[in-house]
């Protein structure tokens, strides 16, 4: 069947799903701000690398302004918890003292563990996790310790109830999107709301991604 016009730029613009408005909303319908379109180019040009020369891009598949607002978090002396490994996890390990990182999926955790090993990375324990219940398990960690806790993968709501005790007074949580976990929108902004935290939202472009998604990035306020 000839394709027409029409169908052409609707595909352009919706993307390969009707789950959303169009490939510039998020998963619940909010446009990404002015801003997030200066990426765009970026992120096309990256899923062009991927689509041909399978070429992933060593950096967290989220929001360009969500990482730059992370790397503010990070330090060569910085202790993270990585829930869903991932090209992040490359990218975190390269600018933290420890990393300790679940993953749920046989073959990605393999890949991944593959590729630290060949680097000789040696500051990252990655964990293979499948059940629900044991990727939000932090009974390990300390209270308290984790500079930056990073969710994007598992039981989101409930790796977030689990990680907040382990955080520093001034630690920093980021949770993947959000647009298409709505629970943990509605646990996180009530929280954003009080004297103890701080919330930013971050929606654009992620590298290789022509849709737009949104992640939360939740900020400790230590008491004075």
């Amino acid at each position: 069947m000839k394709r027409t016009a029409s169908g052409f730029w609707s595909k352009l613009i919706r993307g390969d799903t009707d789950s959303r408005p169009t490939r510039f909303h998020t998963q619940d319908g909010r446009l990404a701000p002015a801003a997030a379109y200066f990426t765009l180019p970026i992120a096309l040009a990256q899923w062009l690398q991927l689509r041909l020369f399978t070429r992933q891009v060593e950096r967290p598949w989220i929001p360009p302004s969500a990482t730059k607002k992370i790397q503010q978090r990070l330090s060569p002396g910085a202790r993270v918890l990585e829930i869903g490994a991932g090209m992040s996890t490359l990218w975190l390990a390269a600018r933290c003292q420890t990393l300790l990182s679940i993953e749920a999926d046989r073959k990605w955790f393999d890949r991944l563990g593959a590729i630290l090993a060949a680097r000789q990375i040696q500051n990252v324990d990655l964990q293979f996790r499948w059940r629900a219940h044991e990727m939000c398990d932090f009974s390990t960690v300390a209270d308290g310790s984790i500079d930056l806790c990073f969710i994007d993968g598992g039981p989101r709501l409930q790796c977030i109830q689990a990680a907040l005790a382990k955080l520093k007074p001034d630690g920093w949580l980021y949770v993947d999107n959000t647009d298409l976990y709505p629970e943990t929108k509605q646990f996180l902004e009530p929280l954003g709301q009080t004297k103890t935290c701080r919330l930013t939202h971050h929606r654009g472009f992620p590298p290789a991604c022509l849709f737009v998604n949104e992640g939360i990035v939740l900020e400790m306020i230590p008491p004075r």
